[in-house]
C-alpha cells in the first residue's frame, strides 16, 4: 500500500495482486489433496516478482535483496532439488539483469564499484 500511496501505481498494484494471490491460494490449497501446483505456481509468480523488483532496481539499487527470501520459500515449499532447481533458475535471471548492459529506463543499471 505504502507504493500506491506514494503514486507509484506499478508496484503498488503488483503488491496487492500478490497479496490477494496468496490468500487465495492458501483457501484453494485446503480444497486440494496434492498443494504441489498450488507451490509452483507461487513460485514461479513470487520469482516474477522478484525479478521484476531486481529490474526497477529501488533507491540506490536496494530492492536487489528481496531475492535472498526466494530461496527460502522454494526450498521449504517445493523440496530440495526442486528448489534448487527453481532458485538456479530465478538467479540466473537476475545475474542477467545485474551484468547484462541493458540501457533501458526500465531497468535499472547496478554500480559495481568496489
Amino acid at each position: 500500500m505504502h507504493h500506491l500511496f506514494n503514486d507509484n501505481y506499478l508496484e503498488g498494484s503488483l503488491d496487492v495482486i500478490a497479496s490477494l494471490w496468496l490468500i487465495f491460494s492458501v483457501l484453494w490449497l485446503r480444497q486440494m489433496k496434492n498443494g504441489l501446483v498450488i507451490y509452483r505456481i507461487n513460485a514461479t509468480l513470487l520469482g516474477l516478482l522478484f525479478l521484476f523488483l531486481v529490474a526497477k532496481g529501488g533507491t540506490g539499487g536496494n530492492k536487489i535483496f528481496w531475492v535472498y527470501s526466494f530461496p527460502l520459500i522454494a526450498f521449504y515449499t517445493l523440496g530440495m532439488i526442486e528448489g534448487l532447481l527453481w532458485t538456479s533458475t530465478i538467479f540466473a535471471g537476475i545475474l542477467g539483469f545485474l551484468f547484462l548492459p541493458l540501457n533501458s529506463r526500465w531497468v535499472y543499471s547496478y554500480n559495481f564499484e568496489f
